[in-house]
């Protein structure tokens, strides 16, 4: 099977999608994913430096639980920015361009923030940060999934993301050894990193051919797909594309309003609550739980942040095991069991006056590593669920709402664990996970393993 008798299927956008739909999973799948793995590794880094660098502020800088919620915060608030603007940005100018912006916006600023000598510079730093930060994933998401087929749509997608969950884990590990060594401003310079990642993401991953035919760019679209076809043929026959068997996508632009139309509204919500309630959860105990450790127990700033990369390296474990068996279980399934899961953990120590150090940690680590499978499906699971010329825009939206909760959460902790102490803490994280749990359970959004993305959203 040659390329150009792949091209003759004709240019539209059904024939673009059953050319994507028939390719073999291959060496450039493997580096498309690296490449994006690696800036999604270091975005996962950048987020999670301020949970090991915060004890050392704490002490450094004399912060009360308020000024460390609003240092939290203030990242988040700029991810929910960034996930709407550059979202939009993808629709309008490609999924390329908008990834690159994203990347180079948040190295900067990591490589800015080891410059910060103040509170108030660091608050201002993280902000800015927080606005590539938010971006970069659901911009990458959308890719991988428009250029993936739907067999085993689930674990190509989420090994990639597990990288993720690596960049966290490994965050947490470097930030144990190197901030009470080195200073905490290391971890800022390494942050800097992605802005190296900028030339191999342009050259290894061509612009979204789904995106372009979306467009009207058929032709385009077709360069875009042929140069991927070439690489992969090198090594691999390539099948016949069936374009019957790919249903024919309306053509629209987009529009926020047609997420509350009456094909995408209950998905729109349904989606969005899972959202808010699964990233207030983890981001509220991956963010203050070392705090927590170090102030609330009295715990050492090593032993606090070791007792941290233990819980993020269990979250990886899960998130490798949930990749390996999303497609046999479906998505709707395996989230609905995450929060009553988690919820068990949480409510158990939100019924005890003082738990001991030992059994919060082991119940918050068991209740993180439910959890954690769910902000990973869902990366997975809302791009599934909207059309190619609503993807990235309806990700970035859904998007919004783990920062919203973030920043929300990040800060309703810093005014609940002075007054109600841990418990109180936890009293939230319970009712926020059975709330996850009957969302799941009776919102209706429909389950999309081993579907084709257009017939999920026709």
């Amino acid at each position: 099977m040659t390329i150009a008798a792949g091209a003759n299927a004709g240019l539209s956008e059904a024939a673009i999608a059953a050319r994507i739909e028939r390719l073999p999973p291959s060496a450039w799948h493997l580096r498309m994913r690296f490449v994006f793995g690696a800036a999604t590794f270091f975005d996962a880094f950048d987020l999670i430096t301020i949970a090991t660098i915060l004890p050392t502020l704490v002490a450094l800088w004399k912060l009360d639980p308020a000024q460390t919620g609003w240092l939290i915060a203030a990242g988040f608030i700029g991810q929910a920015l960034g996930a709407v603007g550059f979202g939009y940005l993808a629709e309008r100018a490609g999924r390329m361009r908008a990834a690159t912006i994203s990347i180079l916006i948040f190295a900067t600023m990591s490589l800015l923030g080891a410059l910060a000598g103040s509170y108030g510079a660091l608050v201002v730093i993280r902000f800015a940060q927080g606005i590539g930060l938010g971006g970069e994933v659901p911009i990458a998401a959308t890719y991988i999934n428009e250029i993936a087929r739907s067999h085993n749509r689930g674990r190509f997608f989420l090994l990639y993301e597990c990288v993720f969950l690596l960049g966290v884990a490994v965050c947490s590990m470097v930030g144990a050894f190197v901030v009470p060594r080195f200073g905490y401003f290391w971890m800022f310079i390494l942050g800097g990193v992605p802005a190296l990642l900028v030339v191999p993401l342009r050259r290894y991953c061509p612009e979204s051919p789904r995106w372009l035919a979306s467009r009207g760019r058929l032709a385009e679209a077709d360069t875009s797909l042929s140069r991927i076809e070439a690489m992969i043929a090198r090594t691999q026959a390539l099948p016949p594309p069936d374009p019957a068997s790919v249903p024919v996508a309306e053509r629209k632009g987009t529009s926020f309003g047609e997420l509350f139309g009456a094909r995408y509204r209950r998905r729109t919500l349904v989606l969005w609550t899972l959202w808010f309630c699964s990233y207030l959860l983890i981001y509220g105990e991956q963010t203050w739980l070392p705090t927590i450790y170090s102030t609330v127990y009295h715990l050492g700033v090593e032993t606090a942040l070791w007792l941290g990369t233990i819980a993020t390296t269990a979250a990886l474990v899960s998130g490798v095991c949930c990749a390996v068996l999303i497609d046999r279980t479906g998505r709707r399934r395996w989230i609905t069991a995450a929060f009553f899961i988690a919820a068990v953990p949480m409510v158990v120590l939100a019924c005890q006056a003082a738990p001991a150090v030992a059994e919060t940690a082991t119940l918050a680590t068991l209740g993180g590593c439910a959890i954690v499978t769910v902000t990973i499906i869902l990366y997975l699971y809302t791009p599934e669920l909207y059309p190619t010329r609503l993807r990235a825009f309806g990700t970035a939206c859904a998007t919004f709402w783990p920062r919203f909760a973030s920043t929300v959460g990040s800060a309703l902790i810093g005014y609940i664990l002075p007054v109600y102490g841990v418990r109180g803490v936890f009293v939230l994280f319970g009712l926020v996970a059975v709330s996850g749990w009957v969302a799941g359970l009776v919102g209706g959004a429909p389950e999309t393993s081993e579907r084709l993305l257009e017939d999920i959203s026709p």
